[in-house]
């Protein structure tokens, strides 16, 4: 039973951003943690300064099998470098499309929450 504590009931639309993520030069991949029970599943795109901000990629979160699996799911991105404020964008049909647990990138990224 997974106890950790993730984003859930993500619906078409929703967002999250992180301020002030400091990125180094090169960062070629975005990687995320997910869990989805349903059929359809999502993307998420990420976008800087807004959520309409530019697009750097998008990863496609594919079904899971049910809400317990948790699986990595990976995309190429590009454009990121410098101080910037990362928008994840969530895109979809329907409600609860999956569940995010963590994400990460090729390259060491500096944040202070």
């Amino acid at each position: 039973n997974d106890q950790s504590a993730h984003i859930g009931y993500i619906d078409n639309g929703h967002w999250i951003m992180f301020e002030g993520m400091e990125f180094p030069e090169g960062i070629k991949k975005f990687t995320a943690w997910v869990a989805c029970g349903n059929n359809n599943g999502g993307t998420i795109e990420l976008r800087l300064g807004s959520a309409s901000g530019k697009l750097l990629g998008s990863c496609r979160e594919k079904p899971t099998g049910n809400w317990g699996n948790w699986e990595k799911m990976s995309s190429e991105v590009s454009g990121l470098s410098g101080k910037q404020d990362l928008y994840l964008v969530f895109t979809g049909q329907g409600r609860g499309m999956f569940n995010l647990d963590w994400f990460v990138f090729d390259k060491k990224v500096k944040w202070k929450k």
